[in-house]
């Protein structure tokens, strides 16, 4: 880029696994990019995790070519449909919030149930269930795998609507006893 860029960064409030981030998230802009800004390029990215390695959200670092920079902020706009709510665009001090899916956690006990539910359990039937069970209100993004707990992360348009699917789908799956139906904030 012959004239200095515009640093960019993009929060995507989504709850992914690092290879995720460099598989899907650098990969959206680097095409985002191509398209609308070819001297423009990805920096890198970060994942922002919580306690005990959770994941939060991507940060996505950006160096735009200044004439490009209002196309750009307006193609990250546009992607608000796939994108988690509480994700922002941030350029020259200003930032602007995007993002309409809503995030939908389901966190499996690893510690406290009988034996038997973790020996007659599947977690891949598990997940399976669930994901039929989601159907069109929800998808499954990712997962996490913590000392206590294992987190499957689902998002949709609708955070109520998905719970209300995915807890249907609870009884007689064994790894779903004494599960947690948690809404992933837009910010935390």
């Amino acid at each position: 880029m012959a004239e200095q860029g515009l640093p960019v960064t993009v929060r995507i409030q989504a709850r992914l696994q690092d290879d995720q981030r460099a598989e899907v998230i650098d990969a959206l802009f680097e095409a985002l990019l191509a398209r609308v800004s070819p001297p423009s390029r990805v920096t890198g990215s970060e994942l922002v995790v919580g306690v005990h390695g959770e994941p939060r959200a991507v940060l996505a670092h950006l160096e735009v070519a200044p004439v490009d920079a209002e196309r750009v902020v307006a193609a990250i706009l546009d992607l608000e449909d796939g994108l988690p709510q509480g994700s922002r665009v941030e350029i020259n001090g200003a930032s602007a919030p995007f993002g309409r899916l809503q995030g939908l956690a389901v966190y499996l006990n690893g510690t406290q149930l009988d034996a038997d539910a973790y020996t007659q359990g599947d977690l891949q039937a598990t997940v399976d269930a669930l994901t039929l069970a989601a159907g069109d209100a929800g998808t499954l993004w990712s997962h996490w795998m913590g000392p206590a707990e294992t987190a499957l992360y689902f998002y949709g348009g609708d955070a109520a609507l998905l719970r209300t699917r995915l807890e249907a789908a609870a009884p007689g799956l064994p790894l779903l006893e004494r599960c947690r139906f948690v809404a992933v904030a837009a910010q935390d």
